[in-house]
């Protein structure tokens, strides 16, 4: 069974202590968990020439804030929400009401605030189990929402993140982490990137224009032309190819989309 242990982080910008927890297993495998963001910070894996980190990281407390803070943020290892992705002009409605969010994305609003908040933290076995509460109104959205995430690590090398809500009104959710893991290794992809594949695979076999593609990753204020796309795209395939199962599919006259080989 695994074993957790915790050791001090780092220390936020508004003095909140940070803990890193570790999962390991006798199998030689391990994962590193913060309490800031629920960050994935590492998955230690073994290898024939040794242990190999598979994830990608900061080193320090302070790199992290400022990455998920800044405007290019990569949310690096982190779990996403309210609503992962962006939401054109920060509003959206639901029972016939009309909802302003905060605009953090130029006038759009997206991911949220989760992978900046303190988790409370409980553990038993091999589970390490995170909580918070994003308060009705928290970034404009309705409804107090109860979060749960909970990692688990087996003898087997199985790793698992799962994820459970509940809201006390309606409201919308749509959680992700960003951590990206490629046929055992850690990939490096700047945020247009890393939103882009996100955005192709969550409509899979769906065809997107490139006009499409700009508006929902660049925005509409963004000054440049669909060459941008091209070039995007181009960099994610060089990255992640030969894959049996996907493939970003060029639709010859049209645009692109995430193809699930059936």
């Amino acid at each position: 069974m695994a074993q957790i242990r915790s050791k001090p982080f780092g220390v936020t910008k508004e003095g909140a202590n940070v803990t890193e927890y570790i999962l390991s297993n006798p199998g030689g495998m391990s994962v590193s968990v913060l309490d800031y963001g629920c960050v994935i910070k590492n998955i230690i894996v073994p290898a024939k020439n040794g242990p190999v980190d598979v994830v990608l990281g900061h080193d320090t407390m302070a790199d992290y804030e400022n990455d998920f803070t800044s405007s290019g943020s990569t949310c690096c290892g982190a779990f996403v929400g309210r609503y992962a992705n962006r939401i054109e002009n920060a509003v959206f409605t639901l029972g016939g009401k009309t909802y302003q969010l905060e605009k953090n994305n130029g006038e759009n609003h997206l991911h949220g605030c989760f992978s900046r908040k303190i988790y409370e933290v409980k553990y038993f076995g091999d589970t390490l189990l995170m909580e918070a509460v994003s308060p009705d109104g928290e970034d404009g959205f309705p409804g107090t929402l109860k979060i749960a995430v909970r990692y688990t690590l087996t003898d087997d090398n199985t790793f698992r993140m799962d994820y459970r809500v509940s809201s006390d009104a309606d409201t919308i959710v749509n959680l992700t982490n960003y951590s990206v893991i490629y046929k055992g290794h850690s990939i490096e992809m700047p945020p247009k990137e890393l939103e882009l594949l996100y955005f192709l695979a969550s409509s899979p076999n769906q065809v997107f224009t490139r006009e499409q593609l700009l508006d929902h990753i660049w925005g509409y204020e963004y000054i440049g032309d669909t060459r941008t796309v091209d070039v995007h795209i181009k960099r994610l395939r060089e990255k992640i190819k030969d894959h049996a199962s996907w493939a970003i599919t060029t639709v010859w006259g049209i645009g692109y989309k995430f193809e699930v080989k059936r």
